[in-house]
């Protein structure tokens, strides 16, 4: 019974199902994700919060697997060769034109047949369930794997010393990595929404929030020439019309003799309440002193200011002194949720045309317009003291440009729409395909 080919043949086998248990144990515990497994735990999971351990002091854990992976291919190796080979060698050669070769067919047979089933049976089947749901998995394996890390504990802790003291001499550090990096929640929110997991606004808005703090103010604010602000000493009855021309605002800029004088803000709602009660006296009695802050402030730290301070409107300044405009809440706002947010009426900063052309409003943080037309490599080689898409045009042309000028950049073709004075308003924008530029 102990020679015969199918008792060795299932020894083989129930070598190559344990080899199987350490690849799926070893892959669903180090597939499993932090996140759900902490939730299964904070709800009583006993099994998640030891893949958790497991997770946090994994090399014990990986050593246990390796060796018994090892050793069950040493195993298999060593039976397949000696004795399975050996038993189908012996019956080959009753017949008699194999004879001659039974030796070595038999050992390939063997070898090609073990290997086969440990690939398919001993690797990838028990890798693919583990993968399919990688905490499930992990929390039903985890005891098991506990006592075979019991049992391989002394060869364990000797290949894991040894395996640090030579880290030691190579001089490679274990760092710490955080639980989860921006970068990798802005692809799992891509594969999220190519999967239907979440919509295409839900994407756009949560990278919109992850971008806060990685952006300087030039993106959120209102520039200086496009500013709507009211002179200290203007009356009652033109506070009360700039009020109804600018319903979207809720506190405005007030200065002295233009914007080079900011003195104070103003709030809508604290003017209409003394106007409605009849206690109005002058504009310069309702001001509150402005809050200026640098160009390079985040848009995150300005949310954090208009919270501490309960206000809604900051003046941006660079690193002169010069006014470059104001940020508000409905600046950000309009970043984070572009059109759920009411415009009123104002024209949209990218609009596509019927020709395939797009219409760009020069104030088009740059950024924003890489994003849109997924050229962010192409335009990181080409960032400079500029912020907006006007800015960009005119560093490219070195000069003040005039209706009508254009210029091709990688696969766009810019053309000067516009002009307001000195100030780049409008652009056109054509994006071709490089066959298409390259045949022009």
């Amino acid at each position: 019974m102990l020679n015969s080919f199918w008792f060795q043949a299932l020894v083989i086998f129930a070598l190559i199902l344990l080899n199987g248990f350490f690849a799926m144990s070893e892959i669903a515990i180090v597939a499993s994700r932090k996140a759900r497994l902490q939730q299964k735990a904070a709800e009583g999971n006993a099994s998640s919060q030891r893949v958790l351990e497991l997770k946090a002091h994994p090399g014990p854990f990986l050593s246990s697997m390796q060796v018994g992976v090892t050793l069950i291919g040493i195993l298999s190796g060593a039976l397949g060769e000696r004795t399975l080979s050996e038993s189908l060698g012996h019956d080959l050669k009753n017949i008699p034109w194999l004879a001659p070769y039974a030796s070595l067919v038999s050992l390939i047979t063997v070898v090609v047949g073990i290997t086969i089933v440990s690939i398919i049976v001993g690797e990838l089947v028990p890798k693919r369930v583990a993968l399919s749901n990688p905490e499930t998995a992990a929390s039903r394996l985890v005891h098991p794997v506990r006592i075979f890390s019991l049992f391989f504990r002394p060869l364990e802790r000797l290949l894991t010393g040894s395996t640090e003291l030579i880290l030691k001499v190579l001089k490679i550090h274990e760092t710490p990595e955080p639980p989860v990096t921006e970068d990798e929640l802005v692809l799992m929110l891509k594969e999220g929404r190519k999967a239907g997991v979440f919509q295409e606004v839900e994407q756009l808005v949560v990278e919109n929030v992850l971008y806060l703090d990685d952006k300087g103010a030039h993106g959120y604010i209102t520039p200086r020439v496009d500013v709507i602000y009211l002179e200290k000493d203007a009356g009652e009855t033109e506070v009360k019309q700039f009020i109804l021309e600018n319903q979207q605002q809720s506190s405005f800029p007030v200065c002295a003799g233009g914007m080079d004088n900011v003195v104070g803000t103003a709030e809508v709602k604290r003017l209409l309440t003394a106007m409605a009660m009849g206690t109005y006296t002058s504009l310069k009695d309702y001001l509150e002193p402005p809050h200026f802050l640098p160009e390079t402030v985040s848009a995150l730290k300005v949310l954090g200011i208009f919270k501490e301070k309960n206000i809604s409107l900051v003046f941006i300044i660079d690193e002169y002194g010069g006014l470059l405009g104001v940020m508000t809440m409905q600046n950000i706002l309009e970043r984070l949720f572009g059109a759920a947010v009411p415009h009123h009426k104002e024209a949209p900063r990218l609009m596509r045309r019927s020709d395939g052309s797009y219409l760009i409003d020069g104030a088009l943080p740059m950024a924003d317009f890489a994003r849109f037309f997924d050229c962010e490599r192409e335009w990181e080689h080409e960032k400079g003291e500029y912020h907006t898409v006007a800015g960009f045009i005119l560093v490219r042309m070195g000069r003040i440009p005039a209706p009508g000028n254009y210029f091709v950049w990688k696969t766009f073709y810019f053309e000067i729409s516009e002009m307001d004075g000195n100030r780049v308003d409008t652009i056109i924008v054509r994006k071709f395909e490089k066959r298409a530029l390259a045949n022009q």
